[in-house]
């Protein structure tokens, strides 16, 4: 996965979005977070878990339906 404002890779740490460089500080963002890169994969592109519809909400086995990462607390597909 590769963030779409550093270019760097990162991946899924405690629900955030981490590089090996700068942690889950993004310097290139405006609000310093790093975002998924638009792909065609099913993944959240605040928190990088893999996601499902389920009931017309998007859903991770892990933590459900709340992304830690995101502002409004929601998945969003990248």
């Amino acid at each position: 996965m590769v963030c779409k404002y550093c270019g760097r890779e990162v991946k899924t740490v405690s629900g955030k979005l981490w590089s090996s460089v700068g942690g889950n500080v993004c310097q290139a963002s405006d609000n310093k977070k790093h975002l998924l890169a638009s792909n065609s994969s099913m993944a959240c592109k605040f928190c990088g878990r893999t996601v499902k519809c389920v009931s017309g909400k998007l859903w991770a086995s892990v933590g459900g339906n709340v992304c830690q990462a995101s502002d409004n607390k929601k998945h969003e597909l990248a």
